[in-house]
């Protein structure tokens, strides 16, 4: 698909995985573990900016991410706000569409390898997103600063309680191929 397709892919990848948060007064790893229990955060609603920075371009879009208790949706904005691309995720299903169509899976990692031609780990993406992973580097106050997963280098900033959440205000993705930056509106 065009390279709308394949931005949106990333920036789908990485926005979704901001779900993975915490109240204020929760610990990071409780919070995730809660999250993943699917027993908190009905309702949450995240924006902000996503570069992609590559050999071949150099792109930023705006995204805003919603999730109830049952659908994540994140809508890929233009930087004067028009709707590039939007994608559902259910527990056992999965659709990105935009103007070029669109594309039905199972798996997260489906849809985005047949989006992007680039496949991202998927297996507990959550974790690798928000550094609760074995590897990671957290600071005295227990959220992640640094991890590594395969070739991919992961910086976080900043974690702040934005809109009663405790989410990080920059996260860095490094590969070889490509740089992913993350910025979170307050």
């Amino acid at each position: 698909m065009l390279k709308k397709i394949k931005i949106a892919g990333f920036a789908t990848l990485l926005a979704l995985s901001l779900t993975a948060c915490q109240t204020a007064d929760q610990s990071y790893k409780a919070g995730y573990d809660q999250l993943l229990l699917q027993t908190v955060y009905d309702k949450i609603k995240i924006t902000g900016r996503i570069g992609l920075i590559s050999k071949a371009q150099k792109t930023s879009l705006r995204f805003v991410l919603e999730k109830d208790k049952n659908l994540k949706t994140l809508h890929l904005l233009s930087p004067i706000g028009h709707t590039l691309a939007s994608l559902f995720i259910t527990d056992n299903f999965v659709r990105l569409k935009s103007s070029d169509g669109q594309i039905d899976g199972t798996s997260l990692k489906d849809v985005l390898y047949e989006a992007t031609g680039i496949s991202l780990p998927d297996d507990n993406i959550l974790a690798l997103i928000m550094g609760a992973l074995d590897e990671v580097t957290l600071d005295k106050k227990g959220y992640p600063l640094k991890a590594q997963v395969g070739d991919f280098f992961i910086n976080y900033k900043g974690f702040a309680a934005r809109q009663s959440l405790m989410l990080p205000s920059s996260i860095d993705i490094k590969h070889t191929n490509y740089r992913l930056k993350i910025a979170l509106d307050d």
